[in-house]
């Protein structure tokens, strides 16, 4: 009899130990689960507040383009163009206006850089999904380019309004199936204009007055005006199906970083 008592003992023990220890493990699994629970809470509001930011960021990087940099951007259905004065006078406002909103963003935000060196030198603005480029060889300057990564688009199209009179017009052209399409007007209402299909991985040119020059070469668009006394006004661009066309930054313009957390956020901030 002491003997069945003793074993039942014995038999109790044991369960109330793998009762305890049932219980430790439950409250160890669920302290775990509790900390992982907040730490994914944590990231999550940390990754909304990034999203916000880059929002905020990107809509004043907008602002100060669409106010300061005297380029307007047109996207319709079938063609993307920019407008601007060469030379754009209103380079040094740009650049002043962008320098003083890094200045005040990296000094109150730590975890947020903006990256101004390109955007300043040459402005490049990217066109999307079709990965072109439209560049100046100086911003404020009378030189830009229009380059693509690749021809997947039907043509590029240019409109220029000199202050000079157009006294000569010369085009040499590699005939292809590309469009390429040129309107250069004087004040007086001579012009130098034509359609033609042209090969663009070629040299092809069309030059006015000796000193404004229009070339697609190697697959890239380039206009520039030579002398100081001539002056224009610009309308160029691709012509292709643009439906679903944007324009960006050409380059990562803000990166904003909680590296202790594990999240980082680069983008290029839209314009359109």
């Amino acid at each position: 009899m002491r003997k069945s008592k003793s074993k039942k003992g014995v038999l109790f023990s044991l369960g109330l130990t793998f009762l305890s220890l049932l219980i430790l493990s439950l409250a160890v699994l669920i302290f775990h689960s509790t900390q992982g629970s907040e730490s994914i809470a944590s990231k999550i509001a940390i990754i909304d507040r990034v999203y916000e930011l880059d929002v905020s960021i990107g809509q004043s990087l907008k602002d100060i383009f669409q106010i300061k940099s005297g380029i307007v951007i047109n996207i319709t259905n079938t063609s993307v163009y920019f407008q601007e004065a060469l030379p754009n006078t209103n380079a040094d406002s740009f650049n002043a206006s962008m320098k003083s909103f890094k200045s005040f963003i990296e000094l109150n935000m730590s975890y947020v850089n903006i990256t101004l060196n390109e955007t300043l030198d040459d402005l490049p603005l990217k066109v999307m999904p079709y990965d072109i480029t439209y560049r100046h060889a100086g911003f404020g300057g009378k030189n830009i380019e229009i380059v693509p990564n690749t021809i997947n688009f039907n043509g590029y199209s240019v409109f220029m309004r000199l202050n000079k009179n157009v006294s000569s017009c010369n085009w040499n052209i590699q005939e292809g199936s590309f469009n390429f399409s040129v309107e250069i007007i004087g004040p007086n209402g001579d012009s130098c204009s034509n359609s033609v299909y042209i090969e663009p991985s070629g040299v092809n040119s069309v030059i006015v007055n000796g000193n404004v020059n229009v070339y697609v070469d190697d697959n890239i668009l380039q206009i520039s005006i030579d002398g100081s006394d001539t002056n224009a006004e610009i309308k160029a661009g691709i012509i292709a199906n643009t439906n679903n066309a944007y324009v960006e930054y050409g380059n990562p313009v803000i990166m904003i970083s909680f590296g202790e957390l594990g999240v980082s956020k680069a983008s290029n901030s839209r314009l359109t």
